[in-house]
Protein backbone atom coordinates (compact mmCIF):
# COMPACT_ATOMS: atom_id res chain seq x y z
CA UNK A 1 0.00 0.00 0.00
CA UNK A 2 2.84 2.30 1.08
CA UNK A 3 4.63 1.67 -2.42
CA UNK A 4 1.23 2.54 -4.86
CA UNK A 5 1.11 6.53 -2.15
CA UNK A 6 4.61 7.03 -3.48
CA UNK A 7 3.61 6.32 -6.43
CA UNK A 8 1.07 8.04 -6.80
CA UNK A 9 2.53 11.01 -5.00
CA UNK A 10 5.50 11.01 -7.57
CA UNK A 11 3.47 11.21 -11.07
CA UNK A 12 1.42 13.44 -9.15
CA UNK A 13 4.43 15.89 -8.99
CA UNK A 14 5.55 14.90 -12.00
CA UNK A 15 2.27 15.90 -13.98
CA UNK A 16 1.59 18.85 -11.99
CA UNK A 17 5.18 20.49 -11.28
CA UNK A 18 8.19 19.20 -13.47
CA UNK A 19 6.69 17.79 -16.87
CA UNK A 20 6.37 21.77 -18.12
CA UNK A 21 9.72 22.31 -16.75
CA UNK A 22 11.44 19.12 -18.11
CA UNK A 23 10.23 20.58 -21.66
CA UNK A 24 11.57 23.34 -21.39
CA UNK A 25 14.87 21.59 -20.78
CA UNK A 26 14.84 20.23 -24.00
CA UNK A 27 15.39 23.05 -25.54
CA UNK A 28 18.33 23.81 -23.65
CA UNK A 29 21.67 24.62 -25.09
CA UNK A 30 23.98 22.29 -22.20
CA UNK A 31 23.79 19.07 -24.02
CA UNK A 32 23.61 17.01 -20.43
CA UNK A 33 20.73 18.99 -19.60
CA UNK A 34 18.50 17.66 -22.71
CA UNK A 35 20.07 14.43 -22.15
CA UNK A 36 18.95 14.26 -18.36
CA UNK A 37 15.62 15.55 -19.08
CA UNK A 38 14.94 13.17 -21.69
CA UNK A 39 16.03 10.25 -19.68
CA UNK A 40 13.19 11.37 -16.74
CA UNK A 41 11.03 12.05 -19.36
CA UNK A 42 11.32 8.74 -20.69
CA UNK A 43 10.98 6.81 -17.40
CA UNK A 44 7.81 8.85 -16.39
CA UNK A 45 5.55 7.79 -19.48
CA UNK A 46 6.95 4.16 -18.95
CA UNK A 47 5.94 4.13 -15.33
CA UNK A 48 2.90 6.21 -15.29
CA UNK A 49 1.75 6.86 -19.10
CA UNK A 50 0.62 9.53 -21.23
CA UNK A 51 -2.24 11.61 -20.12
CA UNK A 52 -2.64 15.63 -20.61
CA UNK A 53 0.95 16.25 -20.74
CA UNK A 54 1.76 13.99 -24.19
CA UNK A 55 -0.03 17.40 -25.41
CA UNK A 56 3.12 19.64 -24.46
CA UNK A 57 5.67 16.71 -24.72
CA UNK A 58 5.20 15.56 -28.09
CA UNK A 59 4.82 18.87 -30.08
CA UNK A 60 8.25 19.61 -28.21
CA UNK A 61 9.95 16.32 -29.08
CA UNK A 62 9.12 17.01 -32.64
CA UNK A 63 9.96 20.47 -32.82
CA UNK A 64 13.60 19.31 -31.45
CA UNK A 65 14.29 17.24 -33.70
CA UNK A 66 13.47 19.20 -36.64
CA UNK A 67 15.80 21.87 -35.46
CA UNK A 68 20.17 21.82 -36.49
CA UNK A 69 21.61 20.91 -32.95
CA UNK A 70 23.32 23.82 -30.80
CA UNK A 71 26.94 24.20 -31.70
CA UNK A 72 29.32 22.69 -28.88
CA UNK A 73 31.67 25.70 -27.19
CA UNK A 74 34.50 23.44 -27.64
CA UNK A 75 34.00 23.30 -31.59
CA UNK A 76 33.88 27.13 -31.73
CA UNK A 77 37.60 27.51 -31.97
Amino acid sequence: MDNTKNKKVIEYFYRERLCKRLVICIEDQVEKNREIAIEIITLMVEQAGFLEESQIILPAIASRMIKTPFTEPCKLF
